[in-house]
């Protein structure tokens, strides 16, 4: 059988723009990555290394900008028609796979029940013949598995079952991998704080700088 051809790469003529633009950025890094800010004068020049930066980031997106924007609005209309129909048979297939779902669990409650039954009964043998029958019919390229998840029906009592069981480091170990700081709340919190004291045990507030070039 002749082998499928594996499609080929998108490759781009080199644009000596874009590559000037890259040997700019290099430099910056090159100078940059042993060099540090000790002074006035140090400051003065990654000051203005940063501004650089900033204008090769605005001259890449003059540059490539315009085409970037272009291919994204024409994505979008693809991206569209393609969900408009995939939405269709996205709902046919779930409606299908409930009816097999709903079937399948249904037959395999019979079979269950039958095997137990076998079992309460001492006859092991049935049970075990009834137990290698598939529950439901064979269908060429149609498999059923199990998958099992986890649902919080109520966070008081998971939160307190781990308090209960984290009375020492080892036992911290284990059980708090169960729960996950709402970060989203925490940092709003801090915030509004605006102090590494936010009242809140186990947590602190951590303020980091960063710097805004105008341009």
């Amino acid at each position: 059988m002749p082998s499928k051809a594996k499609p080929s790469a998108v490759t781009f003529a080199p644009d000596p723009r874009i590559t000037a633009l890259k040997a700019r950025a290099t430099t910056l890094v090159k100078t940059w990555r042993a060099v540090s800010v000790f002074d006035t004068t140090s400051f003065e020049k990654a000051g203005q290394a940063l501004k650089d930066t900033v204008s090769i980031r605005k001259d890449l997106k003059t540059l490539l900008g315009p085409e970037i924007d272009k291919a994204k609005a024409e994505y979008k209309t693809k991206d569209k028609l393609f969900k408009d129909v995939d939405n269709v048979i996205r709902d046919a297939e779930v409606l299908i796979r409930d009816a097999l779902a709903a079937y399948a669990a249904k037959q395999k409650a019979k079979q269950d029940a039958l095997i137990e039954k076998a079992l309460d009964s001492g006859k092991d043998e049935k049970a075990a013949a009834i137990m290698a029958k598939p529950f439901v019919p064979e269908v060429s390229g149609l498999s059923f598995t199990e998958h099992w998840h986890a649902e919080v029906t109520n966070l008081g009592d998971l939160v307190r079952w781990i308090a209960s069981k984290t009375a020492t480091k080892v036992d911290e170990a284990k059980f708090l991998d169960y729960l996950m700081p709402n970060l989203v709340v925490l940092n709003a919190k801090a915030r509004d704080a605006k102090s590494e004291d936010l009242g809140i045990p186990g947590v602190k507030g951590v303020k980091e700088t960063s710097s805004t070039v105008r341009s």
